[in-house]
């Protein structure tokens, strides 16, 4: 019921929307993440000694805003990290990132599909004790308070992409209050091949966003020619 459920909002929020040129059919993605936490050695009283990695949260994200009158996000993803102290190295089969990488299982796939025209964002968060701890990206500029929003744009495929195109994003993690460096992350977003035996949640998903395109470039031309 609950993928149903799901399956039903989504179409309502496009159904919601005013629909933009989208012509491209709805992608599987599967997503390659790592991260280090790194932690500066412990400092000595009365600054602080940050305690283990807690709390982490991977979120994944499709942003279709551009695409719509409104704004439109739609999830694509929570994963909930484990524990991480500093100094902990993972060994073989996991990739070694000294001194202390954390690899899900990759690749990581989503039971749903994305619009390759929306911006896939993320955001990773957690804590370092008492600490919170934000991801930013290479390039970002990090502010000294902790930004209301910390999403990180991760790019967009574009439309028909390649079987195995990819985008790659990764930084650094910062602990606050003021911005310490602690850690590092990447991120790799690949296209996939639909599963051969779809959910049926995935698959009337993909369904309904195409006809709901469809529907929506028929509106547009009906439009132009009145």
């Amino acid at each position: 019921m609950q993928a149903w459920n799901r399956v039903l909002g989504f179409a309502m929020l496009l159904a919601m929307a005013a629909a933009a040129p989208l012509r491209a059919d709805p992608i599987f993605v599967a997503f390659d993440f790592s991260i280090a936490f790194i932690p500066p050695n412990p400092i000595t009283p009365p600054n602080p000694i940050f305690g283990p990695f807690t709390g982490g949260v991977l979120h994944i994200q499709n942003d279709l805003t551009p695409n719509f009158d409104q704004p439109l996000i739609l999830n694509v993803i929570d994963i909930a990290l484990p524990t991480m102290q500093a100094g902990e190295t993972l060994v073989p089969p996991n990739p070694i990132i000294p001194p202390n990488p954390i690899t899900p299982p990759n690749p990581i796939v989503p039971p749903d599909p994305v619009l390759p025209s929306g911006l896939l964002e993320m955001s990773l968060t957690g804590f370092s004790g008492a600490f919170p701890v934000i991801a930013f990206g290479a390039n970002d500029i990090v502010p000294n308070t902790i930004p209301p929003n910390p999403v990180i744009p991760i790019g967009a495929f574009g439309e028909n992409p390649a079987l195995g195109s990819q985008l790659t994003a990764g930084g650094f993690l910062y602990a606050y209050d003021a911005p310490v460096p602690v850690g590092t992350w990447s991120l790799t977003a690949t296209v996939v091949a639909a599963p051969s035996v779809p959910e049926p949640a995935a698959a009337a998903l993909a369904l309904m966003i195409s006809g709901l395109l469809a529907v929506a470039a028929m509106r547009r031309r009906w439009r132009r020619e009145a």
